[in-house]
């Protein structure tokens, strides 16, 4: 898939993102949960956004583990829009001092998790619950806050990774969107895409005669897929690029190209996340499957 897209931003005369190794080239990028332009912005940021916890998932069936993190970092970055994540280091910490002043028995999990609220004082948390029989997977997310426990469940049969990855999606815009919660934007120090219809289109990336251009029809099997807004038949606006192999791409399109905010989810469960300028890496930060950051790029350049 990587070298599909390295060919695909050949010819858009950009050379965007190459492969997924970080090099020395200047203005690529990748990232995956909170970045920002400056400290001084991420810290405004980030002082704007409520405090939450994101509860290890919790799974019941056969669901390989590779799956689990793709869809525990799909949640990630949805919730990142919202909220201020708290590591996973100091939640680590603060569950062990909840087995420490709790006795096992009465550790319960709700109890934890209030415990460990109370601890890191923080009044939101998230658990993603998958239950998989055969090749069928219900999928709940749970939100408990100082005032309620909130649920919302998805049955999906026959789903394939990157349909469970567009159901916790769902879930998350249908929890938010009944409460009127609205996303806290940043101050943009990329001029953002203006769209002036919201119509969302199709286009399917394909090679006909050796050339690669968008069109109407095509097969999601075997050509990558864009779902969003278009202007002259190029992506423009908010739209999402899937590739064939799961691996999908949110974000700001403008003629065609990456302009704005985005985030890429690997279909291995790496995440890049931040700033894109004509389909260059801009400030973009990088996160393997495990949620650690293995690369930083600030206004165009990979930082050492």
């Amino acid at each position: 898939m990587r070298f599909l897209l390295t060919t695909f931003l050949l010819f858009n005369y950009i050379f965007l993102f190459g492969c997924k190794t970080v090099n020395e080239e200047p203005n690529n990028v990748s990232s995956p949960l909170l970045n920002t332009i400056n400290e001084t912005q991420e810290e405004i940021e980030e002082q704007d956004k409520p405090q939450t916890i994101i509860v290890p998932t919790g799974s019941l069936g056969e669901i390989s583990e590779a799956r689990i993190k793709i869809l525990e970092k799909t949640l990630e970055s949805k919730l990142d829009d919202h909220f201020s994540i708290i590591p996973k280091d100091l939640f680590e910490e603060a569950q062990e001092k909840a087995f420490e002043e709790l006795n096992y028995d009465e550790c319960t999990e709700e109890q934890c998790i209030m415990m460990i609220k109370e601890i890191l004082q923080v009044e939101n948390a998230f658990q993603l619950v998958l239950i998989s029989e055969g090749q069928d997977t219900q999928i709940s997310l749970t939100w408990n806050d100082l005032d309620k426990k909130r649920v919302e469940v998805d049955y999906c049969e026959g789903c394939k990774t990157k349909q469970l990855i567009d159901s916790i999606s769902g879930l998350v815009a249908k929890m938010f969107g009944q409460l009127g919660f609205k996303k806290i934007e940043p101050v943009q120090q990329i001029q953002t895409v203006e769209v002036q219809s919201s119509k969302v289109e199709v286009r399917f990336y394909k090679s006909e005669n050796g050339i690669l251009k968008w069109e109407k029809y095509g097969d999601e099997k075997i050509h990558d897929k864009y779902v969003g807004q278009i202007r002259n038949n190029l992506p423009h606006g908010p739209g999402t690029l899937t590739w064939t192999d799961g691996s999908i791409l949110e974000g700001q399109w403008e003629d065609g190209k990456m302009n704005g905010k985005g985030t890429i989810t690997w279909s291995d469960g790496e995440i890049w996340k931040g700033d894109f300028y004509k389909d260059k890496r801009w400030n973009v930060i990088e996160y393997n499957s495990s949620g650690e950051v293995i690369g930083k790029w600030s206004n165009g350049k990979k930082q050492q």
